[in-house]
């Protein structure tokens, strides 16, 4: 889902922005950056909560089922 967002919106922003920076203009460079922080920032804010989470979810993995269902079942009595 991160790498979507990446290719959906950062990506399409990055490429936006490099056509303003070759301009070199302060005052073009300064409209960009209103224009852009603000989406960029959100989005990127997205894609590192998506990927904190993912890391958890690979760290807390291997710790088994919170249920105890990665156990053995009890065998059957006779």
């Amino acid at each position: 889902m991160a790498f979507g967002i990446t290719g959906a919106v950062d990506v399409p922003l990055n490429d936006q922005l490099a056509k303003v920076a070759p301009l070199r203009d302060a005052d073009g460079l300064a409209m960009a950056r209103e224009h852009f922080e603000n989406r960029w920032v959100t989005w990127n804010l997205v894609r590192a909560l998506l990927h904190t989470a993912a890391f958890g979810c690979l760290v807390w993995a291997p710790c088994g089922s919170p249920s105890g269902a990665a156990t053995a079942p009890s065998p059957p009595r006779a």
